[in-house]
C-alpha cells in the first residue's frame, strides 16, 4: 500500500526527469530552465518550441490528465495480453 509521501516523492521525480529531459537554459540569461513555451521570469525571452506531446510527456511518466492516463494504461494491458498469447 502505498502512502501519501510515496505519491508525491514519485511527482517531484517526473517533474525532475520532465525538466532534465526537456528543459533547455535560457538563451539570453543562462540562469533560467525553460521547457517549451515558457517564458523566462528574468529577462522575458519566451521558448519558441511547440508543447510537449503525449509521447514525450509519456517518456518521462507524465500524463495531460486522467483520460489520457486511462488510454496509455489500457494499451499497456493490451500490449501485455498480446506479449502473453
Amino acid at each position: 500500500m502505498t502512502t501519501e509521501g510515496d505519491f508525491w516523492r514519485d511527482v517531484k521525480a517526473v517533474k525532475k526527469a520532465k525538466w532534465a529531459k526537456f528543459g533547455v537554459a535560457c538563451p539570453l540569461c543562462h540562469w533560467s530552465i525553460l521547457l517549451p513555451g515558457y517564458q523566462c521570469r528574468i529577462d522575458g525571452f519566451r521558448d519558441a518550441r511547440p508543447p510537449l506531446t503525449d509521447a514525450e510527456l509519456e517518456s518521462v511518466g507524465e500524463f495531460r490528465d486522467m483520460a489520457h492516463y486511462r488510454r496509455w494504461e489500457r494499451a499497456q494491458k493490451k500490449a501485455e495480453q498480446e506479449k502473453s498469447q
